[in-house]
């Protein structure tokens, strides 16, 4: 990040250029996944102050602290602006409880609100390079693994998330493809029929 673009003399005159020279460092997939985690951030996490705001955004929020916060952030950036809020001492007294998702994100908000009141920012683009896939949710719940949906898998099973083509699950889940019978334990005890048996929470009974 560069902060000057030239400077002038008294006269106006250009007395030193800094050269604006791009250097690609994030595959376009990593950077629009991180962004997409960040997007989340404002809706689902600490940056939830952004959220009424008319246009995508994208946020994180930080604090520092042991006994008593010293430093609280927010970063946030749309696909025009990027803001960054500090609230601190330059000799690193405390500033008692103020938190990144506080007052800083109140701060973010104002300023975005106002330097995009004339100009909405446009949605962040979503590169070939990722797409979304199904994911059996069973297995991510009980194997902590992430796994391709089959077709037999009913919806309210499946998860929709977002991939990169370089990172994408290959193995297919085998859930639903097959189901083992059920061995039945049956007695009678006072006139009354009682069945057990090992029951799958995913799967309907009918007895």
């Amino acid at each position: 990040a560069k902060f000057i673009s030239y400077i002038t003399d008294k006269n106006n005159k250009i007395i030193y250029t800094n050269p604006h020279n791009e250097k690609k460092v994030f595959r376009s997939d990593s950077s629009y996944l991180m962004t997409d985690m960040l997007k989340n951030c404002v809706t689902n996490g600490t940056a939830k102050k952004l959220g009424n705001l008319d246009f995508p955004i994208a946020s994180k929020t930080g604090t520092v602290g042991k006994v008593e916060n010293t430093d609280a952030w927010n970063i946030s950036y749309t696909t025009q602006n990027i803001v960054g809020v500090w609230i601190g001492n330059v000799d690193n007294r405390p500033i008692g409880n103020i938190v990144g998702g506080g007052i800083t994100t109140d701060i973010a908000k104002n300023y975005h609100k106002k330097i995009s009141a004339n100009k909405k920012p446009y949605d962040f683009i979503k590169p070939t390079s990722v797409y979304e896939e199904k994911i059996d949710l069973l297995s991510l719940q009980d194997e902590h693994e992430i796994i391709k949906a089959n077709d037999y898998i009913p919806e309210k099973y499946i998860i929709i998330d977002t991939f990169s083509k370089f990172n994408q699950p290959k193995e297919k889940s085998t859930h639903f493809i097959s189901v083992q019978p059920v061995e039945l334990d049956g007695k009678v005890e006072n006139n009354y029929a009682i069945l057990s048996f090992e029951a799958q929470d995913y799967l309907i009974y009918e007895i």
